[in-house]
């Protein structure tokens, strides 16, 4: 059941993790090429094509050519850089984040180290001999 809980934790962390950075990434890719594109003559659909992958800002580059397609390019590649970065700054913070919680309320096993064995208490008494020795649960060949 402890196996099972892990793995589905695992799936669900993992996914909602791509899900996240991805999503950070795009939204800056976007925003940087929305911005280098503003106040430009550029078609509708060559507009949804850079701003949907950097695959397709790539091909838009290589069709138009010359000088304007070398910018296109270099701006494409740089908002694509600026996205990675972003991401992963935030995935870097989270997991920053996770070490914090796992330090401020894992326990410790430092705390259950005991200093006097003589100061041990018995969670079950009924586990002691009447003169306070264990019982011992060893099989003896008569």
């Amino acid at each position: 059941m402890g196996s099972a809980t892990n793995a589905a934790a695992l799936q669900v962390g993992g996914a909602l993790g791509v899900a996240v950075i991805g999503s950070v990434m795009s939204t800056r890719y976007q925003d940087q090429m929305s911005a280098a594109l503003a106040g430009r003559n550029v078609p509708i659909a060559a507009t949804h094509t850079v701003l949907g992958s950097l695959g397709g800002a790539l091909a838009v580059a290589n069709s138009v050519g010359g000088a304007t397609g070398a910018l296109l390019s270099h701006a494409a590649r740089a908002a694509f850089m600026s996205g990675g970065e972003i991401s992963f700054a935030v995935g870097s913070c989270v997991a920053i984040g996770g070490v914090v919680v796992v330090l401020a309320w894992l326990p410790s096993r430092l705390s259950t180290v005991v200093k006097d064995p003589t100061q041990v208490s018995r969670a079950n008494p009924a586990d002691e001999s009447p003169d306070n020795r264990p019982v011992s649960t060893a099989v003896t060949d008569a």
